[in-house]
């Protein structure tokens, strides 16, 4: 009987030696309450604007202290690749190098990420990674949302609200990503048509993705996009820089109308204006006013500077 205290006695003290000397790291972050999933969805999922406007009016990109120019901001790029786009000493701004950097694109070239004097071939992946970058940290907060710790109604409705804006902006990368690297939406082939992976969850899977097909990526686009509305409908945050129920309903506006669904994309499109019906008075503006500005009425959602809505 002696022997079998001792022996009890010392697995206890050996057990406590072990959880006593474990190394944890002085660096871990956890997440504990849902303003440490918010501060992470500012962080990490809405992208950070590269763009500044100064008090003459021009807009340009940020630059590092070396003097070098960021042309990465998530689908900025495919803005410039439309007809009506022309070159002049306005828009060219050579001081910035921006058409330059954009030959590639505007010119509707094979490598859109090379230069006018064919010399220099930058990176043309940067969408994809920074999308599936943002969608990752997305799927890791709406995980983390299902095991939070509530304490109080107010904490609640932050949660549905965070919810509301995790699943918009998850919607938005996949729209975008479906539409730079996939074929477009053709009723009666998008079953059959290749589109992009599709991920949902939070860990890491050793497998080789394949190419979900075009119209399961708009159907989970769709109902991230009415859970999202469903959630800012209870809880939203004022304000064009934080996602809110016009943009999701401007965006299903937007989705459905690359579907070729017009009635749909009407009804979304009509929501839109049923709350937002005030326009922009044009009259009083000057070459360098910035039409796209926080107190324009007309615009509805910003992430600080590029609009994707």
């Amino acid at each position: 009987m002696r022997q079998i205290w001792v022996t009890a006695l010392f697995a206890v003290c050996f057990c406590s030696c072990n959880s006593f000397l474990k190394e944890y790291s002085q660096d871990l972050a956890r997440v504990k309450t849902v303003g440490d999933l918010e501060e992470l969805l500012i962080g990490s999922v809405y992208y950070p604007a590269v763009y500044i406007t100064s008090s003459d009016g021009y807009t340009s990109p940020v630059s590092d202290e070396n003097g070098n120019y960021d042309y990465s901001s998530f689908n900025h790029c495919v803005h410039f690749m439309t007809d009506e786009l022309e070159q002049n000493q306005q828009t060219g701004r050579g001081d910035f190098g921006r058409f330059e950097e954009l030959f590639g694109y505007y010119t509707w070239q094979r490598n859109v990420g090379i230069n006018q004097k064919g010399t220099k071939i930058g990176k043309e992946d940067d969408d994809w990674q920074q999308a599936y970058k943002y969608i990752n940290v997305a799927n890791m907060i709406l995980t983390e949302l299902e095991e939070i710790d509530i304490y109080s109604a107010n904490e609640e409705k932050s949660k549905v609200r965070l919810e509301g804006e995790t699943r918009f902006l998850r919607a938005l990368y996949y729209f975008s990503l479906v539409n730079l690297y996939a074929d477009p939406y053709v009723p009666g082939k998008a079953e059959t048509t290749p589109g992009i992976p599709l991920k949902l969850t939070s860990y890491i899977e050793n497998k080789a993705y394949e190419r979900t097909p075009v119209a399961q990526i708009y159907e989970q686009i769709i109902d991230d996009l009415e859970r999202a509305a469903e959630c800012l409908r209870e809880s939203e945050k004022t304000g064009i820089y934080r996602a809110n129920t016009n943009a999701v309903n401007l965006l299903l506006s937007r989705v459905y109308l690359y579907m070729q669904d017009y009635v749909n994309a009407r009804k979304y499109a009509q929501l839109v204006i049923d709350a937002k019906p005030d326009l922009k008075d044009l009259k009083g503006l000057e070459g360098r006013d910035n039409v796209l500005s926080s107190d324009n009425p007309e615009v509805i959602f910003s992430m600080g500077g590029d609009w994707l809505t």
